[in-house]
């Protein structure tokens, strides 16, 4: 495991972004995260007394975290041409 990497990201989480490539890079790193949590629940059991016998405070949680996941990706990417101009202009 390489210690400057983890360094890095333990800064970027406790500090705020001031260059929009960490901005873009965080939204990334997010988004990843979000993506993992809705894999991990929809291999959870959603059996439950709600309609067709299913969880409806798992069915919602789950379509919340797909949302967000989304949302993040979709910020990332609109992040990118800008961290690439502001990259190229030398800001």
């Amino acid at each position: 495991m390489d210690t400057a990497k983890n360094t890095t990201a333990a800064t970027s989480i406790a500090s705020p972004s001031t260059d929009a490539s960490d901005l873009e890079s965080d939204l990334r790193h997010l988004a990843h995260l979000l993506d993992a949590t809705v894999w991990h629940m929809q291999d959870m059991d959603h059996s439950g007394s709600g309609p067709n016998g299913r969880s409806y405070d798992l069915d919602r949680a789950n379509a919340f975290i797909w949302i967000a996941r989304d949302m993040a990706d979709n910020l990332a990417a609109d992040a990118a041409p800008v961290s690439r101009a502001l990259a190229k202009a030398g800001a």
